[in-house]
């Protein structure tokens, strides 16, 4: 049988199986399985796929996923987004735009928590955006700079996505988790001027708000009150940096005994 008549029939039963309302991950998982049964003639292939999933399921790697998300689980129900928003309400002042620039500065911090872009996509969305609809800031914008924000998620650590993508590549975690310090950063630069140039060029998005400046000791306790949370990110990736060199140079210790 020719490639492109098995393309082809793989692209429409991969549609038939989505219109079936299976979950992606299953529908692709029964496409593999049919595959490799139509192309060897046996099952050999098929266990071979059960256990490479027994062994990827099973890696000690995954359970930093768990944590990851523990984690923004607490920071959500206990609060923590009221307390990090007022702090950095308090920092960024009252400048056009400041909602939108507020949410790219929040989903940076809260991305460098929980390492969840739709965590933060469901944080920033159910806390941030009704607040902005209701200052009359312009709904797409809103909805773009939520989405931009919650984007560095993945890229910022600790991230989900870095550990399941070294796992799969035999690539070092912690080099892809210090990977995406600068280019989060970078990003994060870059959505927030964006957000306060389009702010400042048409008012009409992001209209002044009515709140005063604060004193800067009312400013000072806001940011106090958020530092608890700054030292779990300094903590997190303390950590990281800290195990980085011992798995670049893994023996440095015991070199010497065997000699």
């Amino acid at each position: 049988m020719e490639w492109y008549v098995l393309l082809t029939g793989a692209f429409f039963l991969l549609l038939a199986l989505f219109a079936t309302g299976l979950p992606i991950f299953l529908s692709f998982l029964t496409l593999n399985l049919i595959g490799l049964y139509l192309m060897t003639g046996n099952f050999g292939g098929v266990l071979l796929v059960v256990n490479s999933m027994f062994d990827t399921g099973t890696s000690i790697s995954l359970a930093a996923i768990p944590l990851f998300i523990l984690l923004g689980e607490i920071l959500f129900r206990s609060g923590a987004v009221r307390i990090l928003f007022n702090a950095v309400d308090a920092v960024i002042g009252n400048i056009r735009a400041r909602l939108y620039a507020v949410t790219i500065v929040l989903s940076t911090i809260f991305g460098a928590l929980s390492g969840s872009a739709m965590a933060v996509a469901a944080m920033m969305g159910s806390s941030l955006l009704p607040e902005m609809r209701s200052r009359g800031y312009d709904r797409n914008l809103s909805v773009g700079a939520i989405l931009a924000g919650s984007s560095l998620a993945p890229i910022i650590p600790p991230s989900v996505m870095a550990v399941v993508l070294g796992i799969l590549s035999g690539v070092s975690i912690a080099e892809l988790l210090i990977a995406g310090i600068v280019p989060g950063i970078l990003l994060a630069l870059a959505f927030f001027i964006y957000i306060v140039i389009r702010g400042w060029r048409n008012p009409d998005l992001a209209p002044l708000s009515p709140r005063a400046d604060l004193p800067g000791r009312e400013r000072a306790l806001l940011v106090l009150k958020a530092l608890p949370f700054l030292l779990i990110i300094v903590t997190i990736l303390g950590l990281i940096l800290g195990v980085w060199p011992r798995q670049r140079n893994p023996q440095p210790w015991g070199v010497s005994w065997r000699r």
